[in-house]
């Protein structure tokens, strides 16, 4: 079965950890309890907000499980210099996002239905900074990644004359063009 799974998606198999695959599912549900529950809250719709909660719980477990997939991460790939205290910044930042949404799921579940003016205020002003953490910590990722190759396979490619060799036509009409 785990052989089929691995033919079935070879992308998978060249993966040296599961972090980067996981992890974007807090970044959205997260992201959609905020603006559920924003929404929910600014036309005063109960049922949007119960539906942000759920959203709250789902991104806070899967949270938890980027960041131990994260740690398990950070021994799997190769590192140093910089990358390192990227790294760390990075994993820092997964960790308060975690706490911040166990703290809020906490809060919500033990408060209930009955928000005031005040704490519904309080407990969207504190998911909108847990967010935006997330997302300065979720550019830090991209920057291992993209700017330092972090968990990547570098692909030979053979030089080629790139001017002459790379016309091509848009479905527009737009005449071609080279880069």
């Amino acid at each position: 079965m785990g052989d089929l799974l691995l033919e079935s998606f070879p992308g998978l198999a060249s993966m040296p950890n599961w972090h980067p695959l996981l992890v974007h599912f807090p970044i959205a549900l997260l992201t959609c309890y905020l603006l559920l529950d924003v929404a929910g809250a600014a036309l005063r719709n109960a049922a949007w907000r119960r539906m942000a909660g759920g959203l709250l719980y789902l991104g806070t477990c899967f949270a938890a499980v980027a960041v131990v997939l994260g740690v398990q991460a950070a021994q799997s790939v190769s590192h140093g210099g910089d990358v390192h205290g990227i790294m760390l910044s990075h994993g820092k930042h997964g960790l308060v996002v975690l706490g911040m949404a166990l703290l809020l799921s906490l809060w919500r579940r033990f408060q209930g239905e009955r928000w005031s003016m005040v704490g519904t205020t309080l407990h969207l002003a504190l998911a909108g900074v847990m967010v935006l953490v997330m997302a300065h910590g979720a550019d830090l990722g991209g920057l291992m990644v993209y700017g330092h190759g972090v968990g990547v396979h570098g692909v030979a490619v053979p030089p080629h004359d790139h001017d002459h060799d790379h016309a091509h036509e848009h479905d527009d009409g737009a005449e071609d063009h080279h880069h």
